[in-house]
């Protein structure tokens, strides 16, 4: 069976939206914090692998668009759609529909550059989902997806984040600490992450 080495599509749809409008290198502290945030529920600053795989279940069944026990491919791409909606609209200040660079402070100037496709100085939400930061989770979908039959069940999504919170866990004592999940939380060989898709 094909290892898992990504922290679970739990753990990454409830960040997706947080790699819209982050640069590269902005990004991964923003993702971290986020990734704390919704995962540790009684707030103690650590993670345990109960929480883990209650974050996963939550973001499962939010996915679940139909509630048959099975995530297909359309029904990602229908939440990451959503996720980076929303993250659009609140990184849009002053609701013209354009996120200027005071708007994504974090982002990098090459970045910003890079997406503004018409170079008018701001970024729509259409060179976001055509630039570089586009979120291909085509290939993200079939690593999780471990019996190759089309859809992601809660078993698969369970599996992706017990093993991924094994790898994550350097001491061994059964929870994440900040530095385990800033340190440890690389996304494993083949995925870089959504903040890795700006250099496609």
């Amino acid at each position: 069976m094909k290892k898992m080495l990504l922290i679970s599509a739990g753990c990454l749809l409830a960040v997706a939206g947080v790699a819209v409008a982050q640069g590269h290198r902005g990004g991964r502290g923003m993702r971290d914090q986020h990734m704390l945030q919704e995962l540790d529920t009684n707030k103690d600053g650590r993670v345990t692998r109960d929480e883990m795989l209650a974050g996963a279940h939550t973001k499962f069944q939010a996915a679940d668009a139909n509630h048959d026990g099975r995530v297909t491919q359309e029904e990602l791409h229908a939440l990451f759609g959503h996720m980076k909606s929303e993250h659009f609209a609140r990184s849009d200040k002053n609701g013209d529909g354009k996120l200027s660079a005071d708007e994504v402070p974090r982002m990098p100037a090459g970045v910003f550059a890079r997406l503004d496709a018409n170079h008018d100085g701001a970024l729509s939400a259409d060179e976001l989902a055509k630039g570089p930061l586009a979120h291909g989770n085509g290939d993200f979908f079939q690593r999780l997806d471990l019996n190759g039959d089309g859809a992601i069940t809660q078993d698969e999504a369970n599996a992706a984040a017990t093993e991924r919170f094994e790898r994550m866990d350097k001491n061994g004592d059964k929870v994440l600490d900040t530095t385990e999940l800033t340190h440890g939380g690389k996304w494993g060989h083949g995925h870089r992450g959504p903040d890795a898709c700006e250099k496609h």
